[in-house]
């Protein structure tokens, strides 16, 4: 005759009751970190998109201080250039590399900004962080002591003083959601 008493679990241990209960509460700790984590992790590539754009400025303020003026693709006044209509004049300018322009758009071939690969998309457009490839610059009028608001897009005139921001250069990208949206302003 088989002893069943033998078979049966005498040591102790969790039951299947608090064995549930504590994966349901491990599982609302794990559903309150990841919103955190993917809020830090969005906040990051805002603020790397950021500074692409502040790299980008710098650049072409460096071109400016060097040359004497800013590379003549660019507006001087207050309609916004975008940049992936001017990708090559852009990346002969500030790369110093040699362009099918005439006269040469740096004829020092000085390198004031080295495009990484993680500029561009596969696409071959200029990106920032976010992916946003609407990427925008707005010089100032020599005659004028600011960027007039008209000249920005209507979402983006909540970044900007009423009238209008001082600086020689504006640079902005358009993300599909307003919560996109880069400036190297702010």
């Amino acid at each position: 005759m088989i002893n069943f008493n033998v078979m049966r679990f005498k040591g102790k241990g969790f039951t299947l009751i608090e064995f549930l209960g504590v994966m349901a509460i491990i599982s609302l700790l794990v559903a309150m970190v990841f919103p955190a984590i993917g809020a830090s992790r969005h906040g990051a590539m805002r603020q790397r998109a950021r500074w692409q754009l502040l790299e980008l400025k710098s650049a072409l303020e460096s071109y400016h201080t060097y040359y004497g003026n800013y590379p003549p693709f660019l507006r001087l006044h207050e309609i916004a250039t975008p940049i992936n209509g001017i990708r090559g004049e852009l990346l002969e300018a500030l790369q110093g590399v040699e362009g099918i322009g005439a006269p040469p758009m740096n004829p020092h071939n000085v390198r004031f900004l080295e495009f990484s690969p993680r500029w561009f998309n596969e696409k071959k457009h200029l990106i920032d962080a976010l992916g946003n490839e609407a990427i925008y610059v707005i010089l100032r009028r020599p005659d004028q002591l600011t960027i007039p608001i008209h000249a920005f897009p209507e979402r983006l005139r909540r970044f900007i003083p009423d009238d209008g921001l001082v600086e020689s250069i504006a640079i902005y990208s358009l993300g599909a959601r307003e919560d996109r949206d880069v400036v190297s302003w702010e």
